[in-house]
């Protein structure tokens, strides 16, 4: 049950905001799902034949009817290669279709080296005018030295003329390969920067799974928001839209050794507070990982489970994630439409979370056009600006317990108020609000 309160005072007489240019809005819609008011929302190992016949095909209408009533409506991976998956791939167009969904085509051509015109153009035409087609899967987190070699399949498919269909590459973590805590931040940037500047994606997407246990871990949030903020500021600079993944589930592949003892991670508020964070950043995308539990993550330092990572256990059932991400898709339903055409143009962060955020992104005046003041033990808000509009999106920057939040304004204003799927008026010069564990609201000022 809904246990945000959200409340003005001093709404006697509101005076509405000045109406400002409208800030350019970074962002990539797809007609199939519903055009420029509807957020993609991806998963990753979408539905797929599993070549291992000891489990289910995944590759029917069951599984896209999951996807269906989860509220996700595109596939960013599938283990099915074009190349040697040919009919299933082909089928897996025409339910996307049928569903209303987009998906890319995993083409092993595309992280080939002999990559021309003529042979792309031969290579795509079968697929590539399908309306579920978003485009081409060419690779996923690319270490720095492979950037490079894409160019040519980049540039080559820029040749092609294609308006409405994108490569698809998925980036790297901060954490990993880029060195010591001296180091990492730049080495990063450095990784991104060289991929949209050789590369010119239309969209840049990346991966930072932010739990690796389920209680509050400073540290690696710390590097989560760091991650969040290089990737937010150069898809800015670059005049391009980013794209986030979040986990569905912990204990991953290479952590099949994790204590038996160790519970599983993240908590379902946790899992909130991840989707809340990445919007408030300005992302104009969400992706799970994952939809299918991969066949090779069924080993555990417990023995075989279907229920550690992924919205559908690779047995078929629904896991325990199944419902927190239709939550959590709901929640962007009713905020879509808004944050599709809006531009992040900074976040304040008090309390606790003021530890956690550090980049250029942050608004130190702790004021943004109307807003003057933020009180709370542990709040951040997302600063937007919303065709001329001022659009805050606030959230519990705590996942462990409920915060309260005071938010003052310059005189008293009205507020169009967007939480948990219900929009409502408020008139005042001061909102306060409850929130529940990890959640948010969005407010636009009239």
């Amino acid at each position: 049950m809904n246990e945000n309160t959200i409340r003005a005072v001093g709404g006697e007489d509101y005076r509405p905001t000045a109406r400002r240019k409208a800030e350019k809005v970074n962002s990539l819609s797809f007609d199939i799902i519903g055009g420029k008011e509807v957020m993609p929302t991806g998963v990753w190992w979408g539905p797929y034949t599993n070549g291992n016949k000891s489990f289910p095909d995944y590759n029917t209408e069951e599984y896209y009817g999951y996807m269906k009533d989860l509220g996700v409506n595109f596939t960013s991976a599938v283990p099915n290669t074009i190349q040697s998956w040919k009919e299933v791939v082909m089928k897996s167009l025409k339910l996307s279709e049928k569903f209303g969904f987009g998906y890319f085509v995993n083409d092993a051509y595309f992280r080939g080296e002999n990559i021309t015109v003529e042979t792309m153009k031969k290579q795509v035409s079968e697929y590539i005018g399908s309306p579920a087609c978003f485009g081409v899967h060419v690779l996923d987190e690319p270490y720095p030295e492979e950037v490079p070699k894409l160019r040519n399949a980049f540039d080559t498919f820029g040749e092609l003329g294609f308006d409405d269909k994108y490569l698809y590459v998925n980036l790297l973590p901060m954490y990993g390969r880029f060195g010591d805590d001296d180091t990492r931040l730049k080495n990063y940037e450095n990784y991104v920067e060289e991929y949209c500047t050789l590369l010119k994606p239309k969209f840049l997407s990346y991966d930072f799974y932010a739990f690796k246990r389920a209680e509050y871990e400073w540290g690696r949030l710390k590097m989560f928001f760091d991650n969040l903020s290089v990737i937010r500021r150069v898809a800015k600079n670059h005049g391009i839209p980013f794209w986030a993944f979040v986990q569905t589930g912990g204990q991953f592949q290479c952590e099949r050794t994790a204590s038996e003892e160790e519970p599983e991670y993240p908590t379902e508020e946790g899992f909130l507070w991840n989707v809340n964070a990445c919007l408030l950043y300005g992302a104009k995308c969400i992706q799970y990982f994952t939809f299918i539990q991969p066949d090779s993550f069924i080993h555990t330092a417990k023995g075989v489970t279907y229920d550690n990572l992924g919205i559908i256990g690779a047995d078929g059932h629904k896991t325990k994630w199944y419902e927190p991400v239709k939550r959590a898709n709901s929640i962007i339903r009713s905020y879509q439409k808004y944050l599709m055409n809006a531009e992040n143009l900074g976040v304040i962060a008090v309390g606790k979370a003021n530890e956690l955020v550090f980049g250029d992104e942050k608004i130190e005046s702790g004021t943004f056009r109307e807003l003057k003041k933020v009180k709370s033990e542990n709040a951040i808000i997302g600063c937007f600006d919303y065709g001329g509009k001022t659009l805050l999106f606030v959230m519990n920057g705590d996942y462990e317990k409920e915060t309260e939040i005071e938010l003052s304004f310059d005189m008293p204003r009205g507020f169009d108020i967007i939480s948990d799927g219900e929009t409502s008026f408020l008139a005042g010069d001061k909102i306060t609000a409850k929130l529940e564990k990890g959640a948010s609201f969005i407010a636009i000022l009239r």
